[in-house]
């Protein structure tokens, strides 16, 4: 902690103010603890006071200062070259949570987000949407890949590729990541790199060597390309942003390492806005609604993981909701099922017959 040298302030904050001829630094010291009035306590913690020489500090004519001191204080300052770029408008009081967390973690500084939770929460819409939002450019400054079990370094990196004019017949070629490195070494705001389902491909395999390289601490720090040979770095600019559902264990579960070098952002389903949908849809009774808002909240329970509020963004009446149970929500619940434990099956699909009949019942008695 350094505190302020309080002869220096007051100096400048009266410097076209009258003293008294016999004035001395204990004069100006008593004017500005007069003028901005504090507790002994908070000024001890504050200010340094060290006495000088009244001719140090007063002088019989005002002085000629050639520049503001606005012009003087930034031109001490050291400018922020091309400082990164936040999202316009948003606060902290956001009426959006995810928002609001994505502006913390920015304000943090990041070297990529990961977006976590059950199907049709939304993950792969904030990505898209915050991304649109950050880039000057969104046609050019987002790029998007989707990993799988058999999704490798040549996919992701660099690979190869047929060329007739190469004796080889193959040439190395850079792939979407060096892409996406190349166009943030470009411009001044973000480049966002999109990943969706992170977890279904093997980090160390996919990432090689960018696996420290993408961390904050290393952004900007040279390396060499394995195929090429190419010297590279990732720069600052280059945002990560992922989803991840951490209830799929159809491949191997994401390793430690990989997931220290990201932020997390939790996405739960939402009772909330299941309801502001169905009563958006217009095909629903207050009474119908609140039912199946219940059954939302009991699904959760009986499926031992989230099922996402977004499954409802086109139940619009009921027979609208069983397309939607028959199609979208059962052949996704089962999947999931499946891996985790399929004995919760026939309980849920028992509680959604029931929920009919008591949609129906409540129709037909309105």
């Amino acid at each position: 902690m350094v505190k302020v040298p309080v002869l220096d302030l007051a100096a400048l904050l009266f410097r076209n103010e009258d003293f008294p001829e016999n004035s001395s630094s204990e004069t100006l010291l008593q004017r500005f603890r007069d003028r901005f009035k504090q507790h002994e306590q908070d000024f001890a913690a504050l200010f340094s006071y060290q006495p000088e020489v009244p001719d140090s500090l007063f002088t019989v004519e005002k002085l000629a200062i050639p520049k503001s001191y606005d012009d003087l204080i930034a031109a001490a300052l050291v400018p922020e070259t091309n400082p990164l770029p936040t999202i316009q408008g948003l606060s902290e009081s956001s009426d959006d949570p995810i928002l609001t967390q994505v502006q913390q973690i920015l304000s943090l500084g990041t070297s990529g987000i990961v977006f976590r939770g059950p199907p049709g929460v939304g993950k792969t819409y904030y990505a898209q949407e915050i991304a649109k939002t950050l880039v000057a450019d969104p046609a050019n400054d987002i790029f998007r890949v989707q990993f799988h079990p058999s999704y490798g370094y040549e996919d992701f990196v660099e690979g190869y590729k047929p060329d007739d004019a190469r004796k080889s017949g193959f040439n190395v070629v850079p792939k979407k990541f060096l892409e996406a490195c190349e166009r943030a070494a470009q411009v001044d705001g973000y480049v966002i790199f999109i990943i969706d389902e992170i977890n279904r491909g093997d980090p160390a395999r996919i990432f090689g060597e960018l696996l420290t390289f993408i961390e904050r601490e290393y952004r900007g720090q040279t390396f060499l390309l394995p195929f090429t040979g190419k010297k590279i770095s990732v720069p600052e600019r280059l945002l990560l942003f992922a989803t991840m559902n951490p209830f799929d264990r159809s491949v191997a579960q994401i390793d430690a390492a990989f997931i220290r070098r990201f932020d997390h952002i939790d996405l739960e389903p939402s009772a909330e806005v299941v309801e502001g949908m169905l009563t958006k849809g217009g095909g629903f009774t207050d009474a119908q609604i609140e039912l199946i808002v219940k059954w939302f909240e009991t699904a959760q329970g009986l499926l031992g993981f989230g099922l996402g509020h977004a499954f409802f963004k086109d139940a619009t009446d009921i027979n609208k909701l069983q397309l939607i149970w028959k199609y979208r929500i059962l052949p996704t619940a089962q999947a999931m099922l499946d891996q985790i434990d399929p004995t919760r099956a026939p309980g849920f699909v028992a509680s959604f017959n029931a929920l009919i009949g008591r949609l129906e019942g409540v129709q037909a008695a309105g």
